[in-house]
């Protein structure tokens, strides 16, 4: 497997070029016009209508995100289970 670095050219932050040892990959990023990334390197992502992730897919694998009434992170569902956030003081029942 090659080792793949990305990196941030100064005075233009919105071009990144990856650096490639080994095999040559064709690697495509795509972007909403609001500048939230969709899809790039195996990796697609959905968006709730307030700019917060709602799902990240890489291959078979999800996580899906759920928000509060403030819009704060409160629940993460993935393959590894799923995690409650609690904030200022929240009550889980």
């Amino acid at each position: 497997m090659s080792a793949i670095t990305a990196i941030r050219r100064p005075g233009n932050p919105s071009l990144i070029r990856p650096l490639i040892s080994g095999n040559v990959v064709n690697t495509t990023f795509s972007y909403y016009a609001n500048g939230n990334m969709t899809s790039g390197n195996g990796l697609d992502i959905s968006w709730t209508a307030f700019n917060k992730p709602e799902s990240l897919t890489r291959g078979s694998n999800t996580l899906i995100f759920s928000h509060d009434t403030e819009r704060a992170r409160l629940r993460q569902i993935g393959p590894a289970g799923e995690t409650l956030y609690l904030n200022d003081g929240g009550v889980m029942s």
